[in-house]
């Protein structure tokens, strides 16, 4: 199986100067940017005794003094009981903690939920070349509401790992601290920082197949979003080679598209980057480019097999109410 990148970058573009440009429609323009406006909601981290990590014995593998380590856990224990009497003892950061933080995660909630059902509303309007909401909200809503479920707990689970690798760095650079560079806690920082790098990236790898294909597998054939992964997986597993370089590629559309937009704000006095800054006007700005790599993901898709072809024969999804 050939895959192609840039042959599939130029298919992108010529639907979307079918989609915005042939003809232009002001009306158009105005509703696909504000189904992509609301879809991308959410897609725009002690020591003590005088003794410094300087002093003798310092990096050349020395025993590790017990009191030491007793007195960086004491040290964080006591920054940790500080901070929660300060919070107890300020009524504004208490009715933070206890009604702003629930406040915002419902917030987040809903933000989450709104940009699923959009990212499909997007997704269909582009597939069909038309500017519709309240159709296909009706028609795609058990199947926005599956992503948001999915999207709320990969979510919750991300920032829980990443809080805990956080956290257990902190942990091994006090060890590191308190144990005068031991060769074990710069070993540990090192092993650490991979990890936490190789979460990172596996994040937003998962984020990119999620958006990129498991959302048009969904929508191709009226899946939920874990059928849609079982879909994708085999041929991820299959093809991860292919894939992988389909992340660097994006990469570098958006490194591409980054210079671009610093050549004209500066160009224009920085004008432009004040524009763009603008809820929902940057996204008609750049309206274009974001149609376009909409497209390059279901191209890139339909390479694989025409069952995961969006612009295939129709299917439930994309017939059906609901």
């Amino acid at each position: 199986m050939r895959i192609e990148y840039w042959a599939v970058l130029g298919r992108a573009w010529r639907r979307m100067k079918d989609t915005l440009f042939r003809p232009v429609d002001p009306v158009k323009w105005l509703i696909l940017a504000f189904c992509a406006w609301v879809a991308g909601l959410l897609d725009g981290h002690g020591g003590g005794g005088g003794r410094g990590v300087g002093s003798h014995g310092a990096g050349n593998g020395s025993p590790i003094d017990p009191r030491d380590v007793r007195e960086g856990v004491q040290a964080m224990l006591t920054a940790i009981h500080g901070a929660w009497r300060w919070v107890l003892g300020h009524w504004g950061a208490t009715l933070f903690v206890f009604v702003g933080i629930p406040l915002l995660i419902g917030l987040i909630v809903v933000v989450v939920w709104l940009s699923s059902r959009f990212k499909l509303i997007f997704l269909d309007n582009l597939v069909r070349s038309r500017a519709e909401i309240v159709e296909p909200w009706r028609r795609l809503g058990r199947l926005g509401d599956s992503l948001a479920l999915f999207r709320l707990g990969f979510g919750f689970v991300a920032v829980i790992i990443g809080a805990a690798l956080v956290l257990t760095m902190v942990g091994l650079g006090i060890f590191t601290a308190v144990s005068r560079g031991s060769v074990a806690g710069i070993v540990g920082l090192i092993v650490g920082g991979l990890v936490l790098v190789a979460f990172v990236v596996a994040a937003i790898y998962i984020s990119l197949f999620l958006e990129s294909f498991v959302v048009p597998i969904m929508y191709r054939q009226n899946l939920a979003v874990m059928p849609a992964w079982r879909v994708f997986l085999p041929w991820l597993s299959a093809e991860g080679a292919c894939f992988f370089l389909y992340g660097l590629f994006v990469l570098l559309l958006y490194i591409a598209a980054a210079v671009v937009i610093l050549a004209v704000g500066f160009s224009t006095c920085c004008i432009g980057f004040l524009v763009l800054l603008i809820p929902f006007v940057g996204t008609l700005v750049l309206l274009p480019f974001i149609v376009t790599y909409r497209y390059l993901s279901l191209e890139f898709l339909a390479q694989f097999d025409s069952r995961l072809d969006v612009f295939g024969p129709t299917t439930p999804a994309t017939t059906a109410q609901g």
